[in-house]
Formats: structure tokens, sequence, C-alpha cells
């Protein structure tokens, strides 16, 4: 039996971050790829697409919040507000953060893709990979070239992403 002492020994303290927001701290790489990744789509698809951070959907038996949220242009606009969206968007995408597991943003992609997100990609920084999923096909890894999603009609490069 396991003393109590050394039961306290193996948790780890979680950050106000992670009590608050329920998931991870993230890291310098973490941010880095957020930004390129709202920037790429700002160069790109500005006029057809709405990139929105942080932000909270409501999928009825939970509450996620990805890192990065893609919406039609034509369906987010500025008026009114909302905590939780009920609106899914286009594209979700979740970047792993060091302390993360991934068969936790694995789980996440099947709330969405059940919730009718069309397309969720997984950013693996310290890999250079993005995985993207789709509901019903093996998801799909990108190591380098152009992330091509012809579901949502985007193409992104790795090296944009991660240079």
């Amino acid at each position: 039996m396991m003393e109590t002492e050394e039961l306290v020994e193996t948790i780890e303290e979680r950050s106000d971050y992670e009590i608050e927001r329920g998931k991870p701290v993230p890291s310098k790489k973490h941010a880095i790829a957020q930004t390129q990744f709202v920037i790429a789509f700002y160069r790109n698809y500005e006029e057809k697409f709405r990139v929105l951070t942080e932000a909270t959907l409501d999928l009825g038996n939970c509450k996620p919040t990805p890192d990065i949220c893609v919406y039609p242009k034509s369906e987010i606009s500025w008026e009114g507000d909302e905590v939780r969206l009920t609106k899914m968007p286009l594209l979700t995408i979740e970047i792993l953060s060091p302390k993360q597991a991934l068969s936790d943003l694995e789980d996440k992609v099947e709330d969405y893709l059940a919730a009718g997100v069309k397309s969720c990609w997984i950013v693996l920084p310290s890999l250079s990979e993005i995985v993207v999923y789709h509901k019903g096909q093996k998801p799909k890894v990108v190591t380098e070239g152009d992330v091509k999603d012809d579901v949502i009609g985007v193409t992104v490069s790795v090296e944009e992403i991660f240079r």
C-alpha cells in the first residue's frame, strides 16, 4: 500500500491556467504554431474565412475550446456576442502541448466531427506534423509540402507554419 506522503509526491501541481481552462499550459512552440496558422489563414483566405482563437464550442455534452476555429466569413460577424458558439466551424485546429496526451486531442476530434465540424487538424509542433481528420476517413499525416484540405477548400504550407 502506498503511503500518503508518496502519493502526494506523484501528483503534479496544476497551474491556475490549467484549472481555469481545463487543459495544459501551452508552450512557446504551441504559441508560435497558433500564430502562424492565424497569419496563414488571413494571408491566403481573409475574404473567405474568419479565424477565431480560443472560442468555446457548445457541443451539448461538452464545451471544448479549440485552439483555432475557422468559419465561413459570412457566418461570423461583429453583431451580437456569444460565450459558447452553437454554430459549428468548418475546421478546428488543436495544437498538442508538451504535457498533453495525443489521445485527449483525438477524443476531441471525434466529438467535433460528431457535432458537424467538417475537418479537424491536430498539430504536433515537436515533430513539425499536421494530422488531418475527416469523418469516416483515415487520418492523413503531413510533414512537408502542403496540407490540402479539399473538404473545406484550403491549402496551407507546412513550411510556412513551422518556419
